[in-house]
């Protein structure tokens, strides 16, 4: 009986592990998505704003990352959603979703 019991608790488990999301998207703490991010970033992102300390120059017009990064409501929500359509004077790159995922991952690996 005790070992029908522990099967049935593992399948739980693994039905609930099976639900949940497949990972954190954006974890500033994944060094992958990091180093892809900051690709990204100094390959497309860099021609305006800021995208790393080292940088000597962008435009007025678009803010530094670290900024961004250091703004009261930056989180990998708000930076999924804001890089998830076309906005400002930006041109639309049409990120996908592993790309926004990498972005924001950098973005918030900034923060101070």
């Amino acid at each position: 009986m005790r070992a029908k019991t522990t099967m049935l608790r593992w399948v739980a488990l693994l039905g609930i592990a099976a639900l949940a999301p497949a990972g954190n998207p954006a974890r500033a703490d994944d060094a992958g998505a990091v180093l892809a991010g900051r690709t990204i970033a100094t390959t497309w992102c860099a021609n305006c704003h800021l995208v790393t300390a080292a940088q000597a120059s962008g435009s007025d017009q678009a803010p530094p990352w670290s900024g961004i990064a250091n703004r009261a409501g930056t989180t990998s929500e708000t930076l999924h959603a804001f890089l998830a359509k076309p906005h400002g004077k930006m041109p639309d790159f049409k990120l996908g979703v592993t790309d926004i995922d990498n972005v924001t991952a950098y973005i918030l690996s900034l923060k101070n």
